[in-house]
């Protein structure tokens, strides 16, 4: 599973839950009103606030990097670049309604912006939990770093971040046993080893 396809299935989930999360905001806002409206009738007057919103939202998605993998796997950041991009979309979205004179609901503007960014964390955390396993169990995948230095820590730490990325670090390679008495490797996953190139070479083809 490459990476861009990975991004491509998070956008058009992103742009489905577009829809979703304003036929949530409707049903919620006209739940208990008593008028000849249909749910229909309603969706559709909305139907020029999807289309900026698919627009803008495309936008924002290869700007601001929205897929969750990009620069590193860290929920808090995360969050941060969801709610910043819910935020100008649902700026843009009622100025562009006022200048077409379309009256948008601020309730049903309110109830979107909240369901939207709910859904949008919900489909992320979702997408690490299925790509991680898949990658991760994948044995020809399985290398180690050389080195077992400040530089090799780091890369393993960067991978870490990188649930998107197909390796799975089974160990550290390097020529001293002694240098193994670190720490490192039982912080970060459990499961990985430091040892000498015999230890890990089973590791690889096992």
């Amino acid at each position: 599973m490459k990476l861009r396809k990975i991004r491509s299935w998070i956008l058009a989930a992103d742009l489905l839950w577009v829809l979703g999360a304003l036929g949530l905001a409707i049903r919620l806002r006209y739940a208990g009103a008593r008028d000849e409206i249909g749910f229909m009738e309603h969706f559709q007057t909305y139907s020029l606030m999807l289309l900026v919103a698919f627009v803008l939202w495309t936008l924002l998605y290869f700007e601001m990097g929205l897929d969750g993998f990009k620069g590193g796997w860290h929920l808090p950041a995360i969050l941060a670049k969801v709610i910043v991009a819910v935020s100008l979309l649902m700026v843009v979205v009622p100025a562009f309604g006022f200048l077409t004179q379309h009256n948008y609901s601020r309730l049903v503007l309110l109830y979107f912006a909240l369901f939207f960014a709910a859904g949008l964390i919900g489909m992320r955390c979702l997408s690490r939990l299925l790509v991680t396993p898949y990658l991760r169990n994948v044995l020809v995948n399985r290398c180690v770093i050389l080195g077992n230095g400040p530089v090799a820590r780091e890369l393993a730490a960067k991978i870490a971040l990188h649930p998107e990325l197909p390796f799975h670090i089974v160990g550290f390679l390097f020529p001293e046993e002694s240098e193994g008495s670190n720490g490192f490797a039982s912080w970060l996953w459990p499961t990985v080893s430091s040892g000498q190139t015999l230890q890990d070479l089973i590791l690889l083809t096992h």
